[in-house]
């Protein structure tokens, strides 16, 4: 865990965009991209959005006492989650978002399966 997994407990957290999270830090989407791929995080952006959400710079650095850990309890992402997220994360935003779209539309379709262990064969 680090700064990638900590932007996206932020922004699951609080239910925004990369560009509304930009738009926060005072940079360009792009940089908030770049972040979510592992770039380092200036300065300046960093305590912008510690001072918006209240945080330590710690709960966006932090491996380990982080916020993805505080959030979701440390790495409990199975490997397959794990390379699931790396080839999410690998891709570009527009990518990214047809990846949730697909994914959302296939739990949906398959009566919630996802959420109860299942696999739906659209996937």
């Amino acid at each position: 865990m680090g700064l990638p997994e900590n932007i996206d407990a932020l922004l699951v957290k609080h239910d925004m965009t990369q560009d509304a999270l930009a738009r926060i830090a005072g940079v360009a989407p792009s940089s908030v991209t770049r972040w979510r791929h592992g770039a380092q995080i200036r300065n300046e952006p960093l305590d912008r959005l510690c001072k918006y959400f209240n945080l330590d710079r710690d709960d966006l650095l932090s491996d380990s006492a982080g916020i993805a850990v505080k959030e979701h309890g440390g790495d409990s992402l199975s490997p397959d989650e794990r390379e699931l997220l790396g080839c999410y994360r690998s891709c570009t935003p527009e990518r990214q978002d047809a990846l949730l779209n697909l994914a959302r539309d296939s739990a949906l379709l398959s009566g919630g399966a996802a959420e109860r262990g299942g696999v739906s064969e659209a996937v």
